[in-house]
This record gives C-alpha cells, sequence and structure tokens, in this order.
C-alpha cells in the first residue's frame, strides 16, 4: 500500500487478518487494523477505515492494549481530513490533541512527534504558522540522533517550510 497499490495491498491486508489468532499478537494486529483504516480511506472507503479504526480502539481499550492508542488516534485525526467536510480540520485537531495527550502520558517521544507533525501540517494549510513551530520545534530539538528517519525527515522538512513561512 505505501508503495502505491492500496487495492492489492489491501487485499493482502485483508486476508492476513482473517487467519489472525484469536488470541497473542494483539499488539501487531492493532497496528495492522490501522494500516488498514488508511488503506481503505485511501480509496475512498471512509464508511469502512472509520469502522475499522474505531474496532481497533475498542479492542485497545477493551483489552488494556494501549501502546498504539496514540498513533490509532493520529490515524483517526487523518482519517477525519480525509473525508474533509467543514467540520473535518476541528475534528482531526481534536484527535491530534488526544493523541499528543495519551503519547506524554506514555512517555513516547516517537508517538508524540508523528502526531505533532501531522497536527503542525494542519496547521500549516490554516496559515497559523507560529502555532506550527511552537508545537514542532521543541519537540524535534529533543532527538539527538535518527535524523534519517521518515519521521525526523518530514519534521525537519515542515519546520524549514514553516520558517521560510511569514510569521
Amino acid at each position: 500500500m505505501k508503495r502505491g497499490h492500496t487495492a492489492s495491498g489491501l487485499a493482502l491486508l485483508r486476508e492476513g487478518l482473517k487467519g489472525f489468532p484469536p488470541t497473542g499478537f494483539q499488539s501487531r494486529y492493532l497496528f495492522l487494523l490501522g494500516n488498514l483504516a488508511l488503506g481503505e480511506s485511501g480509496i475512498g472507503d471512509h464508511r469502512g477505515a472509520n469502522t475499522t479504526i474505531d474496532r481497533a480502539l475498542d479492542q485497545s481499550e477493551r483489552n488494556q492494549d494501549r501502546w498504539f492508542v496514540a498513533e490509532l488516534l493520529r490515524i483517526k485525526g487523518i482519517l477525519a481530513l480525509d473525508q474533509g467536510g467543514p467540520e473535518a480540520p476541528m475534528l482531526a485537531e481534536a484527535h491530534f490533541n488526544h493523541s499528543l495527550e495519551w503519547s506524554r502520558r506514555q512517555g513516547a517521544t516517537s508517538w508524540e512527534l508523528r502526531t505533532a507533525t501531522s497536527l503542525a501540517c494542519l496547521m500549516q494549510k490554516q496559515s497559523r504558522f507560529g502555532e506550527a513551530r511552537e508545537l514542532l520545534a521543541p519537540l524535534y530539538a529533543r532527538f539527538s540522533e535518527g535524523f534519517t528517519t521518515a519521521d525526523l525527515v518530514k519534521a525537519r522538512s515542515l519546520l524549514t517550510l514553516l520558517n521560510e513561512s511569514t510569521p
């Protein structure tokens, strides 16, 4: 799916999830459900994407398996933006803020960076450049390694754009 073959990737992912064991490996199951929701949204199946992400969040809560909840909430925000509509930015921002709360509570700096980048992108689109910089810059500065990873590259690129934008 990440290589642009969303439909065939979804078929493989759905098939793999059918054979997933009902016990054990549930943490990986949540990861797969999050990716499934993104893929469903990518092909325009917004109802399916919402059902999938809600299923993942419900399972996370039910099993008290919350290591991935910050990322699931970030994905829920992305899905809101993908669906569009006048309420989408406000709804997405609420999900991103909820994700930030979870990642901070868990001390999950990488999840926090990923969500802050998503929220800063939204703020940039709304011409809220200063707010976006204030959110992302201090978090990015907390990293001392891994600067070639996708999340840090994306954050750095966004910070460069924000710094070039008018105040």
